[in-house]
């Protein structure tokens, strides 16, 4: 949700549908002006050399109640440009709206397992054609998800089996660049041109 008044009453219907039928849910989010919320009310508590866990409660906009709010704040360095302040941390934050009593290294834990799904999901119907629906008729509909499921398999084997590990983890779109578009590149450095081949890219 954000503090607009629109997502605010949209998430509002979602999360006090899943409170009626008493399901237990962890929503990634955003609110405008987080950050410095959390700052003053989530009392962090250090939990490894560069990570810092906290707990706020805040009713948005549009809301009848206060929820809780589970925030996650990553040291990923510093940033030594000059500048008055001396060196400036560089945090990545995260934030869940919950229902969950458990701690927030665990919430946090928890949602990473199952992000990773809409990574697939976002692979598949952008990468693979899985979003786009050829036919009206479902089981017509139904084996091309299949074959398209089938391809992103073969894909997968055939860079487990044959590639190095650099390139297990390769999203789709890149690994067919680099595999299937280009046989090799023209490259331009030092004021003179290149013909780099496939085994050079």
């Amino acid at each position: 949700p954000s503090n607009s008044s629109a997502a605010s009453d949209v998430y509002k219907r979602q999360l006090d549908l899943l409170e009626q039928c008493r399901c237990k849910y962890i929503v990634s989010c955003k609110i405008k002006g987080w950050k410095a919320l959390a700052e003053v009310n989530a009392n962090w508590r250090q939990c490894g050399d560069n990570l810092w866990t906290g707990i706020f409660y805040h009713q948005c906009q549009g809301w009848n109640k206060p929820r809780k709010f589970v925030a996650v704040k990553e040291l990923l360095g510093y940033d030594y440009s000059p500048n008055l302040f001396g060196l400036q941390p560089i945090y990545k934050y995260h934030l869940f709206v919950t229902n969950i009593d458990k701690s927030v290294l665990a919430l946090w834990r928890f949602y990473n397992k199952r992000a990773n799904c809409e990574n697939l999901i976002a692979q598949g119907k952008n990468q693979i054609g899985m979003g786009n629906m050829r036919t009206q008729l479902f089981w017509s509909n139904a084996v091309l998800f299949e074959l398209a499921m089938m391809a992103y398999n073969l894909i997968v084997w055939f860079r487990r089996t044959c590639l190095p590990k650099t390139r297990w983890k390769e999203e789709i779109e890149t690994f067919r660049s680099w595999f299937l578009y280009s046989a090799a590149k023209v490259v331009h450095t030092g004021r003179q041109w290149y013909l780099l081949s496939l085994i050079h890219i």
